[in-house]
Parts: C-alpha cells; structure tokens; sequence
C-alpha cells in the first residue's frame, strides 16, 4: 500500500542521513536536500547574479523603455544604503 511504502521511504531516509558523515561538520544529504537548502538560502537572500549579467539584464530593460532604478527597485536594491 501507499502508507507502507512511504514508511519504507522515510525509515531508508533516516537510516541513510544517521549513517556517519564522510566529511566532519557537513551532514550526510539525500537527493533534493542541496536543491532545498539552495531554495531557503535564495529566498532569504535573493538570487545571485553577476556584474555581467546585471549589465545585460539593464540594458535589456531599457531596450523596452524600462529604466535602471525601476528594475533596481523591483530586484530589491537599494542603491542608496
């Protein structure tokens, strides 16, 4: 049934994840784990984009009459702090 298979799955999960550690202070990961930690640390801080790609992404809005600072205030930065 559903309800057996999915006790199996989290009964494998938490044999898996108490297994010691390949690497001292970084805890053992099951897949999907970097990917959700990737998602809380992004939607706590934002995404990174580099000076390159900030520069495109600029110069594609003004291609569509979309100014610097609206984009800037859109993205959350405030470049006056």
């Amino acid at each position: 049934s559903g309800e057996f298979y999915a006790s199996e799955v989290d009964a494998t999960i938490k044999h898996v994840k108490a297994s010691p550690p390949m690497h001292a202070g970084k805890p053992v990961q099951i897949p999907g784990d970097p990917e959700r930690a990737t998602n809380i640390e992004r939607s706590h801080h934002g995404i990174p984009v580099d000076e390159e790609t900030w520069r495109e992404m600029i110069g594609t809005a003004a291609l569509v009459g979309i100014d610097a600072v609206t984009i800037e205030t859109v993205a959350g930065i405030n470049k006056a702090a």
